[in-house]
Parts: structure tokens; C-alpha cells; sequence
């Protein structure tokens, strides 16, 4: 009996440490442990858009615009790769988003001098950025973000054939910039298996192009645990001014595609 008074200190001691670590465990959960694991996802995704596109000449000499449908830029297709990746540990995490697509034309000129004429055109935008959950349970996620898009415009144009004379001809503008982006991620659970998902951002700030912005919107389905099918709606629209000339250029149509998270 005097054996278990004496030890009756100790006995409380372990009781407040198990009792205390029930409380940590129950408080803090599988959540706590899962916020400090590694993870992230790859999205192969489509993108089929309509280009509007403006060139202001800066020296006076007026501006050109163009519009091509979806239909147009499918038919010019020559090749597209388009990839998001994200990596976290706990809160933070490490985006990319890469979009390239090389498109080509093939036409005439009319009258006297009649000449074939090739167009080919590739463009590349690929954004890098940190991004931090500020809160993210039960489905729900709000997570800011900030880096860097870069931007490379490409276009070859070749003019042959001008009747009997013959004309010969070639042109190339190559541009290409770097944009500090900042924006914001969100998802909202809809059912057990359905989310809306989307994200917005902003940028250039005359760095390099004077402004840009761009929004996703989208539905997000579980097929498995891991596999996810993506469906929504991007746009993004580039303000850029060089030296002879600015351009305004808005990219818009529906995106789908296909996640694999680990």
C-alpha cells in the first residue's frame, strides 16, 4: 500500500502525458501529420481557343486587327503541348503551367503577281509562381500566389512565286518578355466527387508587357482517388508595347484535360 502512495506521482505524470497527447492528437489529427507530407499533381490539358489580336504601329503607319475563330486555329494546328504541374510541402507549394503551340498557314496573293504565301507562327507562355494555402479543409482551398510568365511570340513569313517576274521575300518577328504575375487560387466542393475550381491573375506592371490578366474557371471530377477529369473556360489577355509597334492580344475558348495527383 505505502509502494503504490509513493508512486501515485509518477502514475499522474504518465496519465497528464497520454491525456495530453490524446488531446494533441485529437486536436491536431491526420491533418496536422498531412500538412508536413509531400505532395502535388500533373494536369495534361487541351486548350482550343479564339485569338483576337491588335498591332498600333508606334511610328503613325495605323494598326491591323485579326480574328481567328477556334475552327481556324484547329486547321493551323501543326503541334500544342500543354502541361500544370504543382508540387507542396505542407502550405507551400511550387506551380508551373506550360503552354506551346506551333501553328501554320499556307495562302495566296492575288492580282498580277500572284505569290504563295506561308505563315507560321509559334507562341509559348509558361508561368512559374510560389503559392501559400492560407485555408484548406473539408474541400475547400484559398491559396494566393506570385512569380513569372515568360512570353515568346514567333512568326516566319514567307512570300514566293509573283508570276512570270518572280518574287522572292522573307520576314521574322521574334518577341519575348518576362511578367511578374500575382494572383489567387480557389475550390469549392459541389458533391462528393464534383468541385468548382478556378484561378485569377494579374500582371506585367510595365516590366514587361504594361498589363496582363488572366481567369479560369472550371469543374473539377473525381474518377478515382487520384485521377481527376478537368473541364472549364481560360482567358488571358497581354498588353505589350515594343519598340515599333503594340500589341494587344487575347487568347480565350475552353480547356479539358486530365489530373494525376501523388
Amino acid at each position: 500500500m505505502t509502494s503504490d502512495i509513493r508512486n501515485a506521482p509518477t502514475i499522474r505524470r504518465h496519465l497528464l502525458r497520454y491525456a495530453t497527447g490524446v488531446v494533441l492528437a485529437a486536436t491536431l489529427g491526420p491533418d496536422a501529420a498531412r500538412s508536413e507530407e509531400l505532395s502535388g499533381s500533373v494536369t495534361v490539358y487541351g486548350w482550343l481557343p479564339w485569338i483576337d489580336a491588335e498591332v498600333t504601329s508606334r511610328s503613325g503607319g495605323g494598326s491591323a486587327e485579326t480574328s481567328i475563330s477556334a475552327g481556324d486555329v484547329l486547321e493551323a494546328l501543326k503541334f500544342a503541348f500543354m502541361a500544370a504541374g504543382e508540387v507542396h510541402y505542407g502550405r507551400i507549394g511550387l506551380i508551373h503551367d506550360t503552354v506551346y503551340a506551333d501553328l501554320g498557314n499556307d495562302g495566296s496573293l492575288s492580282g498580277p503577281l500572284s505569290a504563295n504565301v506561308e505563315v507560321d507562327t509559334t507562341m509559348l507562355l509558361s508561368t512559374t509562381a510560389l503559392s501559400y494555402k492560407v485555408y484548406e479543409q473539408d474541400g475547400y482551398l484559398v491559396a494566393p500566389f506570385a512569380g513569372a510568365r515568360y512570353v515568346n511570340i514567333e512568326t516566319d513569313v514567307q512570300i514566293s512565286g509573283g508570276g512570270p517576274i518572280g518574287v522572292s521575300a522573307a520576314a521574322s518577328i521574334d518577341v519575348d518578355w518576362w511578367d511578374p504575375v500575382v494572383g489567387v487560387r480557389g475550390r469549392v466542393p459541389v458533391t462528393d466527387k464534383l468541385s468548382a475550381a478556378g484561378f485569377v491573375d494579374i500582371g506585367g506592371f510595365g516590366t514587361g508587357s504594361e498589363f496582363t490578366w488572366e481567369i479560369f474557371g472550371g469543374i473539377d471530377y473525381a474518377i478515382s482517388d487520384r485521377v481527376s477529369a478537368v473541364a472549364g473556360f481560360r482567358y488571358i489577355s497581354i498588353d505589350y508595347e515594343a519598340s515599333a509597334a503594340d500589341v494587344d492580344l487575347d487568347t480565350y475558348g475552353p480547356v479539358m484535360g486530365l489530373t494525376v495527383r501523388f
